[in-house]
């Protein structure tokens, strides 16, 4: 067993022992041998310095050395070897580390010691070197941009990620410093996307980016940042960074890829509008789509989670994550973007009081009154068109309104009797949720259905995790359509049912409770097997007239007017099995076929195109869709699920993923707090 004096090295065949003190006195009699007699057999030559060494030395201790010597090339027989690219004073240090097996290591001298034992492939030093600088990750002073640029150089792959780590945990410090601009394009990209990059807010990231395409030292005369304070004295992006960024080293040709790598979407209102006045962005199209994108999200919040690309996902140092959130009867689940499902933490509660509350009032007011009384808003018109939208409403319609009018008091009083029963039930049954809908408006999910036989309207708030009920709709119905379009959710239709509803949601959440459905308008003829979207100003319908019919019904209502409209033509295929999802300005709709239809609104003039067909070898059952992280997310009925589809080729994106229903209505981008999952 070795002693304290000893050192035992595994030997590639054996282990040896190795005697401490012998060693040291080894190493002691080779010193005063080179002092007296050194016996050297070759001399290394750098800028004119000589340094005699001996042949077995250098072989021993450098792979180069002993691949020169063993060459049979004049170096070998040579007694003066001429060593470019190692300065004198770095040489030295080599020499005492290999005969005198000192430790030459210090924070000044091991950046071009790395470099010159690298060269020479000192395999030992090497080790060394890595050793030491990883110990400096441990430092919070740095910002490790010198040892992650020494290691990608000399290819030590696991120092240079622990670099690149540690630069991204401390991105704080290092945006503040020049040592980022010692980073080329590709660094760049990586540190951005980096999931351990911890900032404090996005507009820093940005700021950063244009911080590296300035080129230029924060120390120099004017700041070539991009401002994203609301301060006016800190003005946007000026005429002269750009010509700065022409003359010196034009980075700006990677604006696009950078911004794209960072969370464009999250940026403040302020930053996304500095963006757009920005004229390094102007003069480059892609980076002003990006631009324009980040403005729409702050604009349209009822679109802000239409789809999920990978510059609108929230940073994994945040205490929220990127879910797609699923409704189904009796739970609430979520997908992350692992893949991983997870159940929501459960609320242990029965139907809540609010929607008692409700109830009550309704009581009171069917006691009073049980006549509808005039409607607040201007009846809407309705019409049928062969071509183009127009707003007239022909005599037939009229008749037929009558009709439907006089039906539809019929079916409110009965809901308000099924209001009633359930306002005086004695017990309070814990809720199931059947035939949801649901939409997002900004982090909220507004959703409506069937609980105990009550029709509700319930909301959950992400950034307080709270889950409240709001106002119910005033007409009861099965299988409606709920879309988001400005500051308003749209009840439509459903079952036996023309009759849309519509809710201001910024009301409602700046006085919960107070804001009330209202009706807004009627469909041209009632639809079973409903889908709805926002396309441009318009809401597009999609439904059947009757289960049996093998065609989709495309129904169209502009709430501007507000108005209703049939399109002329139907889309072959049943509305039971359509989707509808979005992708930044383009909405499409997706048939179980594979047919991907693309919706465009224009001049008052519906366009319905074929774009593409996803999959042609099967018939899918379709629950939803949605566009998450480059994949278009498809949601199916049944057990035999589909393999990945790559679709590189699509614009929108990349790949095709299908996934089991569970069961599930509604399918939303949306984002949670990651701590509210069920271990």
């Amino acid at each position: 067993m070795a002693t304290n004096s000893e050192t035992r090295i595994e030997d590639k065949y054996r282990y040896i022992s190795v005697s401490r003190d012998l060693a040291e006195a080894k190493v002691e009699g080779i010193a005063k041998q080179m002092e007296t007699c050194p016996y050297h057999d070759v001399t290394v030559v750098i800028d004119n310095v000589e340094f005699p060494c001996h042949r077995f030395m250098l072989s021993a201790c450098s792979d180069f050395f002993q691949a020169m010597f063993q060459s049979g090339m004049k170096e070998a027989l040579s007694r003066k070897v001429d060593l470019k690219g190692i300065e004198p004073e770095t040489f030295r240090l080599l020499l005492d580390s290999m005969y005198l097996s000192r430790y030459i290591l210090s924070v000044k001298n091991v950046s071009r010691v790395w470099h010159a034992a690298h060269q020479l492939q000192m395999r030992c030093l090497l080790q060394s070197i890595e050793d030491f600088q990883h110990s400096r990750l441990e430092y919070t002073d740095i910002t490790f941009v010198d040892i992650y640029c020494d290691s990608k150089l000399l290819n030590s792959e696991i120092l240079m990620m622990e670099a690149m780590s540690n630069m991204a945990i401390r991105f704080d410090k290092l945006r503040l410093s020049d040592d980022l601009l010692r980073l080329d394009a590709e660094d760049m990209k990586i540190l951005l996307s980096h999931k351990k990059l911890n900032v404090f807010t996005e507009d820093d990231v940005i700021d950063a980016i244009f911080f590296w395409v300035s080129n230029k030292s924060r120390n120099s005369n004017g700041d070539m940042s991009l401002k994203c304070t609301g301060d006016s004295s800190n003005e946007t992006l000026t005429n002269g960074l750009d010509t700065e960024v022409s003359a010196a080293n034009d980075r700006s040709e990677f604006l696009f890829e950078l911004l794209a790598k960072s969370k464009i979407l999250l940026v403040s209102a302020t930053c996304s509008q500095n963006l757009l006045d920005n004229k390094l962005v102007q003069r480059d199209p892609r980076a002003l789509a990006l631009a324009r994108e980040s403005a729409r999200y702050h604009l349209q919040p009822a679109r802000r989670h239409d789809y999920c690309p990978c510059y609108g996902m929230v940073r994994q140092t945040t205490v929220f994550t990127n879910v797609v959130f699923m409704i189904s009867d009796r739970f609430v689940i979520c997908r992350t973007s692992d893949g991983k499902w997870h159940s929501m933490k459960p609320q242990h509660r029965t139907v809540l009081d609010s929607v008692f509350d409700d109830l009550g009032r309704l009581k009171e007011s069917v006691e009073e009154d049980t006549d509808e009384g005039e409607l607040s808003e201007e009846e809407p018109e309705v019409y049928e068109e062969e071509e183009y939208l127009t707003f007239e409403k022909t005599v037939e319609d009229e008749e037929k309104e009558d009709d439907e009018v006089e039906e539809n008091e019929v079916e409110e009083e009965e809901i308000k009797e099924q209001y009633l029963e359930q306002a005086n039930a004695a017990e309070k049954v814990t809720a199931t949720q059947q035939n949801c809908k649901a939409v997002s408006y900004e982090n909220d999910v507004y959703w409506t259905g069937k609980s105990g036989g009550v029709f509700f309207a319930r909301k959950y708030n992400a950034a307080t995790n709270s889950w409240n009920t709001i106002v119910a709709p005033n007409i009861a119905r099965q299988d409606p359509a709920l879309v988001c379009l400005d500051q308003y959710l749209y009840l439509i239709g459903g079952v036996n049912c023309v009759w849309i509803e519509r809710l201001h949601v910024e009301a409602e959440q700046k006085s919960q409770g107070s804001e009330q459905w209202k009706k807004y308008g009627k469909l041209v003829v009632p639809m079973t097997n409903l889908t709805a979207t926002a396309c441009n100003d318009v809401i597009v319908i999609f439904g059947s007239q009757t289960d049996e019919r093998w065609e989709t019904v495309v129904q169209v209502f502009d709430p501007r007017v507000p108005s209703t409209c049939t399109f002329t033509k139907t889309l072959i295929g049943s509305a039971k099995n359509l989707v509808s999802f979005k992708h930044g300005e383009d909405t499409f709709v997706l048939q179980g076929s594979g047919a991907l239809w693309k919706l465009s609104f224009k001049r008052n003039l519906l366009n319905i195109s074929h774009h593409v067909k996803l999959w042609d070898d099967q018939a899918l059952n379709l629950a939803g869709a949605t566009v998450t992280n480059n994949e278009l997310l498809v949601f199916v009925f049944g057990s035999l699920i589909p393999k990945v589809k790559n679709v590189s080729n699509f614009e929108h994106f990349r790949k095709l993923r299908f996934i089991e229903s569970r069961g599930g209505y509604c399918f939303l981008n949306t984002i949670i707090r990651s701590n509210l999952f069920k271990a």
